[in-house]
């Protein structure tokens, strides 16, 4: 697995026809968004998952949105669902925004103002 950070030099598109591409966080680097993406081999991917690779593309997608949304609930849930996919690549990434997830569900001052988008400077 490589994790990529948008950039006017690489075209996700272009790395889409040959990788499995995933969206993860989103980062504020010095007041300009970026995306990070996972860029995963499908040589990487257990030949028994291949058939539910869009399945468990939706699925991770659904973490991401439900994560923006403050979804807390269906992020914890799904990251245990999902965890395993992807030849066990997105382990580390499933637990990390769980953990978030569960840190955030008991927090009262999130406010209007949090996007989900780190921060970086």
């Amino acid at each position: 697995m490589h994790i990529v950070l948008e950039d006017d030099n690489i075209n996700i598109n272009e790395i889409s026809d040959r990788y499995i591409v995933l969206d993860l966080d989103k980062f504020d680097v010095a007041g300009e968004i970026k995306q990070s993406y996972c860029i995963l081999d499908a040589s990487a991917i257990p030949l028994g998952e291949m058939p539910e690779i869009q399945h468990w593309t939706k699925n991770h997608n659904k973490i991401i949105e439900n994560y923006h949304k403050r979804n807390w609930e269906f992020v914890t849930e799904m990251c245990d669902h999902i965890r395993n996919r992807w030849g066990g690549e997105l382990v580390t990434f499933y637990d990390d925004i769980k953990e978030r997830a569960e840190g955030y569900s008991k927090r009262t001052d999130l406010g209007e103002e949090w996007t989900g988008v780190i921060k970086r400077f």
